[in-house]
């Protein structure tokens, strides 16, 4: 029933029933504890534009013992229990709220996808050299939009993790060309153990990159586990309204005029 404006679904008197995709319907909720025999699940809600908005909130796939496929993007789980599924090879959950997953009963895993979730260096699950594929891209971690010169920035319960070597490096946003960023200099900054002092104000916002060698395809450059943009600011400016731009209208014959300024307040 994938790709259908089904709204809910009970499967609950189907004891047999072995394969179910759900994905991109208005399903915002499904009920498989009756489902002893389930061996493929796709749950998928990528779409954007096929029933967008609608998304599974959690997944109970306790009794699904003899689960292989669990296909369940694009959904809003904060948490995943898979304990239960020894039998399990593919596991596709990108684009979801995760940040922590245990996946010691899993050893049959072959394919795990976790891209776009919140896990970091030290929640990530390691590399396994048994699976074929494995994506752990992040989301950016989250930070205020403006940050005071002299700020440490402790991110080393996030960063930093046992048998990992930890990199980073501070870059300067190229706005019109997210190719273009440029790493600025240790007088900008200085970091150890996790922590990232700010040492200058920044005209342009910036961002921290971190790389760990026990993921190798993370790269400061290219792709980091990351911040949000923010910008370095001088004690006197820290929590100033930020103007982004300020144009007055005439509104009457005589002159009188309306200013309008755009901008973050308390920057």
């Amino acid at each position: 029933i994938d790709s259908t404006p089904v709204q809910s679904l009970n499967v609950s008197n189907n004891p047999n029933l072995a394969i179910l995709n759900i994905s991109e319907t208005g399903i915002e909720e499904i009920d498989l504890s009756n489902n002893p025999n389930l061996i493929q699940f796709y749950a998928d809600h990528q779409s954007g534009s096929v029933n967008a908005g609608k998304k599974l909130k959690s997944l109970d796939i306790a009794n699904n013992t003899y689960l292989q496929y669990l296909f369940a993007s694009g959904n809003d789980f904060t948490s995943v229990d898979l304990s239960n599924n020894i039998y399990l090879t593919d596991v596709y959950l990108n684009n979801n709220l995760l940040t922590s997953i245990n996946l010691d009963n899993n050893t049959y895993l072959q394919n795990l996808m976790l891209r776009n979730n919140y896990f970091d260096f030290a929640t990530l699950p390691l590399p396994n050299e048994q699976w074929l594929n494995y994506d752990y891209m992040q989301r950016n971690m989250p930070l205020a939009k403006s940050q005071k010169v002299g700020t440490v920035i402790d991110l080393s319960s996030k960063v930093l993790s046992d048998g990992c070597v930890t990199t980073m490096a501070m870059y300067k946003v190229d706005e019109a060309n997210p190719n273009g960023n440029v790493a600025l200099g240790e007088e900008y900054y200085t970091y150890e153990d996790g922590k990232v002092t700010l040492l200058k104000e920044t005209t342009d916002s910036v961002y921290l990159a971190f790389a760990c060698d026990a993921f190798p395809l993370t790269d400061l450059a290219s792709q980091p586990l990351r911040t949000v943009k923010f910008i370095v600011k001088s004690e006197e400016n820290f929590g100033i309204d930020d103007k982004a731009f300020t144009f007055s209208t005439p509104i009457s014959s005589n002159g009188a005029s309306v200013s309008m300024s755009i901008g973050m307040v308390g920057a």
